[in-house]
């Protein structure tokens, strides 16, 4: 069974990210984590291991950033658990982090990616699966082409309450 909890990724887990290979590594240290600017971090959990992590990062203008410095580790980064895709940012720690920033107040959320290799298309496919996992009564609006986040341009998609 899969839950989110709000906790830091241990350090043991930092530590291996920085080993590992991944393209965004930098990110995923203690001090870019930005935890001073998290409204909430969370962790998904299957029993007692660390599938994933991200934050409710707050932003500028009233706005919150959904699943900012999202993680998957590495034994969970497959497509099928137990025959089912599993969307670990959609299922679990987007609508958690959506109801958080509702509960604060905030009206408008955002979404931002760098990675996907087919631009436009993927970005789309991702909004027609994952508005399933939306808590009641916000929506996507995908903005077009690429918009600055910080330190690149990223394909954005904003989260609105109805």
């Amino acid at each position: 069974m899969f839950k989110v909890i709000e906790k830091r990724p241990p350090q043991w887990l930092l530590d291996d990210i920085q080993k590992s290979n991944d393209k965004l590594k930098d990110n995923y240290t203690l001090k870019n984590l930005r935890l001073q600017d998290m409204l909430t971090f969370n962790l998904v959990m299957y029993e007692d291991d660390i599938v994933a992590f991200s934050g409710l990062q707050n932003w500028y203008d009233g706005t919150a950033r959904v699943n900012s410095r999202y993680y998957v580790t590495p034994k969970y980064r497959q497509y099928a658990l137990r025959e089912k895709r599993v969307r670990y940012l959609w299922e679990y720690l987007a609508p958690f982090q959506i109801k958080v920033a509702e509960e604060i107040g905030f009206k408008k959320l955002f979404w931002s990616t760098e990675l996907y290799r087919r631009r436009g298309k993927t970005m789309e496919l991702t909004i027609q699966q994952s508005k399933k996992h939306l808590p009641k009564g916000w929506y996507f609006k995908r903005l077009e082409g690429l918009h600055q986040i910080k330190n690149a341009k990223q394909e954005v998609c904003l989260i609105l309450k109805s």
